[in-house]
């Protein structure tokens, strides 16, 4: 047994709250759902109180160390969102009171420059929670978010801070970002095609910083002010128009690019060239082109797909070598929402498919049967680490993503959720009995069921279904509707828009 007497923190001294958790349908599919049930009560061993920490319970990521990490943090909430009873807000506020300098901890921040996505984690909490209160918070009070977008904007590679384990690295240059494998989270990764890390600008800090931007304005527009959403529009639109010189025509695809020798692009292909399209940047023709590599056995796709670096590139390892192959959930999950930004609802289906099939069989055929950091890109078992080792089991952590959150969003199709709003976006896949139970919607559950051409509809307060792109509105009560109807049978939402078209709001477009 590992020595756990240093350890800052517990387990939780609570009982898995099953009755909080969403209950997926999903008939076509029952080892998914076995998986997503495996996944949540993992993760609720990945609950730990510390009394070192501002905030206590909160999320680990399951590294078992004295420390936390921004982006797996971030990522977790994704999943965890789903369920009232996991400490979200309180894993997302420690880091805000750590970094601000509000309070002082013992469990230190372990790269201070990780994938700043704590704003569009934000936005997301905030639409399947409802709570403004949270939001009003943070865009007008203590404006977290805006100085973690500031943070990144200012400062200097090396800077040492007493809250973190390990240097600043990122450091903001006129046409992009310097950054580094491991603050980036691709420890090893073979992007820079032989040069060092520091020499190429890191195209997906500039989407993050983007998709930053962007959320915030989102967030601040929703509790009322309008000149920080103004503002931080501004911002991403600098943002998306920098970013199109990272776009290689010739290739099709976003590459990071040299620092100097003429800014030639590094075309080393990941699941990072997706990151512009989940911030929005890029154009429905560029996806279509760059798409293509998520359907290639050659390239981005295959029986796992998303692995982290091209099958085709030299430094692909069939047995994953962590970042140089390995197949990792959250960064599918990237690229899979950058689809569904899109409107690419099937091709998302399908990655999620084959992602969660992979899981599963990983599961059920490879001992331990548990779910893994990374996985590998041509077999059912765990990727390689870079010691060659097998990486860390039982992690739920951000693996959960898989078989909770693509499973709701993906394969079932509910891929937006916001009782902000009062609305829920249903893109149903309408083969065979499908849907979630105990749904998370605001300070409610609700129940959708879709089966033989019949949606079930369960809700205390009334609010409105677009199901495949057309609204229901559903009364309070719930009922049921005929879905095997014509098209024109439904009445068309007034104005519909595209899921990504933006509204206008005076001088700024928010979505």
């Amino acid at each position: 047994m590992p020595d756990t007497s240093s350890l800052l923190f517990r387990p939780v001294a609570l009982p898995f709250p099953a009755e909080t958790v969403p209950q997926p349908v999903c008939d076509g599919e029952p080892g998914f759902v076995r998986l997503g049930e495996f996944a949540w009560r993992q993760a609720w061993d990945h609950v730990f109180e510390s009394d070192r920490l501002p905030h206590s319970p909160y999320l680990n990521e399951g590294c078992r160390t004295n420390r936390i990490w921004i982006w797996d943090s971030c990522l977790m909430a994704h999943f965890a969102r789903y369920s009232p009873a996991f400490p979200v807000e309180q894993t997302l506020d420690n880091f805000y009171d750590v970094m601000e300098n509000r309070c002082s901890s013992d469990i230190l921040v372990h790269h201070p420059d990780n994938p700043p996505l704590f704003a569009w984690t934000e936005l997301l909490l905030y639409r399947i929670s409802g709570a403004a209160e949270r939001a009003d918070r943070l865009i007008n009070r203590t404006r977290s978010l805006e100085r973690c977008y500031d943070w990144f904007e200012n400062g200097d590679s090396g800077q040492l801070f007493d809250w973190a384990a390990m240097p600043r690295l990122a450091k903001r240059l006129r046409l992009g970002y310097m950054w580094s494998g491991l603050p980036s989270g691709m420890d090893n990764t073979p992007r820079g095609a032989g040069n060092h890390y520091d020499g190429i600008l890191w195209l997906d800090l500039l989407a993050q910083q983007g998709l930053a931007a962007l959320s915030i304005a989102r967030l601040a527009e929703a509790v009322g002010n309008p000149e920080c959403a103004a503002r931080f529009l501004l911002r991403y639109e600098q943002k998306k128009e920098l970013m199109q010189q990272y776009w290689d025509e010739a290739s099709g695809c976003y590459f990071d690019r040299l620092i100097s020798h003429g800014r030639e692009f590094c075309r080393v292909l990941t699941p990072a060239s997706f990151w512009p399209f989940l911030a929005e940047m890029g154009t429905p023709e560029q996806l279509e082109t760059a798409a293509r590599t998520l359907t290639d056995d050659r390239m981005l796709g295959g029986v796992a797909p998303c692995p982290s670096v091209s099958r085709s590139d030299p430094a692909f390892d069939p047995a994953g070598g962590y970042w140089r192959g390995g197949v990792w959930v959250p960064t599918a999950y990237i690229v899979i929402k950058a689809l569904e930004k899109y409107g690419c609802f099937d091709l998302a289906r399908q990655l999620s498919v084959r992602l969660l099939r992979h899981m599963q069989r990983t599961f059920e055929e490879f001992s331990p049967h548990t779910i893994w950091e990374c996985y590998s890109p041509t077999a059912p078992r765990p990727s390689t680490s870079k010691n060659g080792k097998f990486c860390r089991p039982d992690f739920c952590g951000w693996s959960a993503l898989g078989p909770v959150s693509l499973l709701i969003e993906n394969v079932i199709g509910i891929h937006q959720v916001d009782a902000a709003a009062r609305r829920i976006r249903w893109n149903c896949p309408g083969t065979g009995r499908c849907g979630v139970r105990n749904l998370r919607f605001g300070g409610e559950t609700v129940t959708l069921l879709h089966e033989n051409g019949r949606l079930h509809v369960r809700s205390r307060s009334p609010f409105t279904l677009e199901w495949n792109g057309r609204d229901i509105a559903c009364p309070a009560g719930g009922g049921e509707f005929d879905t095997s109807a014509q098209q024109h049978d439904f009445p068309a939402a007034a104005g519909r828009r595209h899921v990504d078209q933006p509204l206008v709001v005076g001088t700024a477009e928010l979505q």
